[in-house]
C-alpha cells in the first residue's frame, strides 16, 4: 500500500484524531480530511499525472518549511534567534522546554504520541496555533504566569488531558484552543482570562466527543454510535470516541491494517469485525466489552497480542481461528464458554489458561495448535468434544481430572501425548487418542 507523503518536505503523513487529520512526521504540517482525500485520489493516478496537493493554508507552521528555519538551538529543540521554538524532534515522554523560549511556534509539537509530561518555562508569552495539537498521551498541564495568548487549536485533541492550570495574569484563550480535550474536567480558570466562544468545547467528564456522526466520512461510516464500516486504507486506525459498537465485518479483510485503537466507549463488537486483517499485530479490548463474537479476529495471521478485559464472559465460535502469530492469551476468570474452533490453527499458541467457569471444551477449539505442550483443565470441565485438541503434535501432557466424556478424535494425532490424567469411568469416544503414545494403553 502506498504511503501518504507530505508535499512540503516529502515526509510520511501519519493519521491523527480518529482518521480525520494527518500530520507530517518530519515537518509537522497539518492536512485536513479534504486534503487527505485529494492526496489519496492522486496516488491512484500514474506518477506523471499527479498534481501538487498543498497542506491547509491556515494550518501551516510559521515557516513554510521548518527545515529552513534559522537555528539557535541544538539536540531535540530547534529555536530561532528571536526565541521562537519552531520544532521539537524528541520522542521521550517527559519534555522540559528550555529557558529563554518566548514563543511556542505553530504546530511545533503537533501529533507527538509519546509526551506525557510537559513543562513550559516562565518567559513564554504565546502558544501558537496548533502547537501541542494531538498530544494524546499528555495528562496534566501547568502554564507559566508569563503567558498572554493561547491561539486556536493550541491543545486541540489532547484526548487524555484531564487537568489544566491557567496563569493568574490576564491571558487570551482563542476559540477551539482546547477543542476535543474530552477528559478535561480539572479546569482551573482565574479572573482576567478572556475566553473566546467554544475555547473549551467540548469539555465533559464522560469519555465522549462531539456528535460522532460528524466523524462519518470517507474513513468512517457511523450511524447512531455504531461503526458500520471503515472505508479508509491506512495501516493505523484510531476509532473515534463515542462509538459504542463496532459493526459486523466493519474492518473485514482490511489486509493493510496494523494497529487499531478501540476507545473505552465501545461496549460491543459484532461478528467478523476484524476478520481477515492479516497485518493486525495487537489489540486491546475495552473494559465494557463482555463477549468476543463469532469470527471476530479469524484469519488475523499477524496478531501477536490480545488483551481481554475481565468482564469478558464468552469467546465465540472461530473467534481467533487461524491467528498464527498468537503465542499466548490470558482468558479472564469470568469466561464461561469458549466456542467451537475458537483457537483452531493458532500454531504459535504455546500457553493457554482455562477459567474455572468453563464446563465444555467445544469441537475443534484448539485443533492444530502445534506449539501447545500441556493443558490443564479445571475440575468444572466435564466434556471435551470431538477434535478439540486434534493435531496438537507438541502436546505432551493433559490434565483431565474432572472430564467424564472425551469426544471422538479429541486428541487424534497428538503424537507426543504420553501422559494423561483421566478418571477411569470417563466415557472415551471412538479414536479419541488415536496416534498418541497414550492411546496404546487404551483397550
Amino acid at each position: 500500500m502506498s504511503e501518504l507523503k507530505c508535499d512540503v518536505c516529502g515526509g510520511m503523513i501519519q493519521m491523527q484524531a480518529g482518521g480525520y487529520r494527518g500530520v507530517c512526521l518530519t515537518c509537522r504540517v497539518v492536512y485536513s480530511l479534504p486534503r487527505l482525500r485529494e492526496l489519496w485520489a492522486e496516488l491512484q493516478k500514474p506518477e506523471d499525472q499527479r498534481r501538487h496537493i498543498a497542506p491547509d493554508p491556515d494550518r501551516l507552521p510559521e515557516q513554510t518549511t521548518q527545515k529552513v528555519a534559522a537555528k539557535s538551538g541544538s539536540g531535540e529543540f530547534e529555536i530561532k534567534k528571536d526565541g521562537t521554538l519552531v520544532h521539537y524532534r524528541g520522542n521521550g515522554p517527559v519534555v522540559v522546554i528550555p529557558d529563554g523560549v518566548k514563543r511556542i511556534g505553530a504546530w511545533s509539537f503537533a501529533g507527538n504520541l509519546n509526551i506525557t509530561s510537559l513543562t513550559i518555562p516562565e518567559g513564554v508569552t504565546v502558544i501558537s496555533k496548533g502547537a501541542f495539537s494531538g498530544l494524546i498521551s499528555l495528562t496534566e498541564l501547568k502554564l507559566p504566569e508569563s503567558l498572554e495568548t493561547i491561539e486556536t487549536w493550541a491543545f486541540s485533541s489532547c484526548e487524555n488531558l484531564a487537568s489544566v492550570t491557567l496563569p493568574k495574569a490576564a491571558v487570551n484563550v482563542d476559540d477551539r484552543a482546547f477543542e476535543n480535550c474530552i477528559r478535561l474536567t480539572g479546569l482551573n480558570t482565574h479572573k482576567g482570562i478572556l475566553l473566546e466562544d467554544d475555547a473549551f468545547e467540548p469539555v465533559s467528564a464522560e469519555p465522549v466527543v462531539l456528535d460522532v456522526s460528524r466523524l462519518s466520512s470517507q474513513f468512517f461510516d457511523i450511524k447512531d454510535g455504531r461503526l458500520v464500516k471503515y472505508l479508509g486504507k491506512t495501516p493505523w486506525v484510531e476509532i473515534p470516541h463515542g462509538v459504542t459498537c463496532i459493526g459486523a465485518a466493519a474492518f473485514k479483510d482490511h489486509v493493510g491494517l496494523k494497529t487499531v485503537t478501540i476507545p473505552q466507549s465501545v461496549t460491543q463488537i459484532e461478528e467478523e469485525a476484524f476478520s481477515g486483517c492479516r497485518a493486525l499485530e495487537a489489540v486491546v479490548i475495552p473494559e465494557g466489552v463482555t463477549a468476543i463474537p463469532k469470527a471476530a479476529f479469524s484469519g488475523c495471521v499477524g496478531l501477536r497480542s490480545v488483551v481481554l478485559p475481565q468482564q469478558v464472559q464468552a469467546i465465540g465460535d472461530w473467534a481467533f481461528l487461524g491467528c498464527a502469530g498468537l503465542g499466548r492469551i490470558s482468558l479472564p476468570t469470568a469466561v464461561t464458554s469458549i466456542g467451537k474452533a475458537a483457537f483452531y490453527g493458532c500454531v504459535s499458541l504455546s500457553e493457554i489458561n482455562i477459567p474455572q467457569g468453563v464446563s465444555t471444551i467445544a469441537e475443534g477449539t484448539f485443533s492444530d495448535c502445534i506449539s501447545l505442550k500441556s493443558i490443564i483443565l479445571p475440575a468444572g470441565v466435564s466434556t471435551v468434544e470431538a477434535w478439540a485438541f486434534s493435531g496438537c503434535i507438541a502436546l505432551e501432557k493433559a490434565e483431565l481430572d474432572g472430564v467424564t466424556h472425551v469426544g471422538e478424535k479429541a486428541f487424534v494425532y497428538c503424537r507426543a501425548l504420553a501422559q494423561v490424567n483421566l478418571r477411569k469411568e470417563a466415557e472415551i469416544g471412538e479414536n479419541a487418542f488415536e496416534g498418541t503414545p497414550y492411546g496404546h494403553n487404551i483397550h
